[in-house]
């Protein structure tokens, strides 16, 4: 069907925005969480894990792939 939207069917940009942030998100940015995390990965299931070293990270994903939990 057509969509104005749909970016692989349309040559130009969107008429519109298209992501529309709800206030969760707003508030998240006006007020971070403080933590030492800097990578995450999805590991399935809507969770994720995350690590502090881009080491870690790489151990994390190595595992995941693996198919064993982090």
């Amino acid at each position: 069907p057509a969509n104005p939207y749909n970016t692989y069917r349309r040559e130009q940009l969107p008429p519109g925005p298209i992501a529309n942030p709800g206030l969760g998100a707003l508030r998240a940015v006006l007020a971070p969480a403080e933590h030492d995390y800097y990578f995450f990965v999805a590991r399935g299931g809507g969770r994720h894990a995350f690590s502090r070293t881009v080491e870690e990270h790489g151990r994390t994903v190595a595992r995941i792939r693996a198919g064993e939990a982090p």
